[in-house]
């Protein structure tokens, strides 16, 4: 089989468990976030997440968080005032730390809220 395959890329992110990561992150939010989010936990690899994540997984069915209602009663979430509310993410954090410890998760976190704000 073709190392660059797009089976061996999704049999290499169930292994290392970040398949169920990114397919969460796509049900939560959407499908570039999901790629966006790929991209930045497969490393080297992240040739084939656009085709991953548009043909590999199930369509986003779930019904859409309102994000602008996210940090209100008090910035509870320590969200950063001046933030477009379309970058206010914070579910990600959530999935991410089902993998990775607390520093990792952030890191990871940080990344993609660079590249989607």
């Amino acid at each position: 089989m073709d190392p660059y395959s797009i089976e061996n890329f999704k049999e290499f992110l169930k292994k290392e468990g970040l398949f169920e990561i990114i397919n969460s992150i796509k049900k939560v939010y959407n499908q570039d976030i999901a790629i966006i989010s790929c991209e930045e936990l497969a490393g080297t690899r992240k040739g084939n997440c656009r085709r991953l994540v548009t043909q590999y997984m199930a369509p986003n069915t779930t019904v859409k968080i309102k994000i602008q209602n996210i940090g209100t009663s008090n910035n509870r979430l320590n969200i950063p005032p001046k933030m477009k509310p379309s970058c206010q993410k914070i579910e990600i954090k959530k999935i991410l730390k089902q993998k990775y410890n607390r520093s990792e998760s952030s890191l990871i976190y940080n990344k993609i809220l660079k590249r989607v704000c």
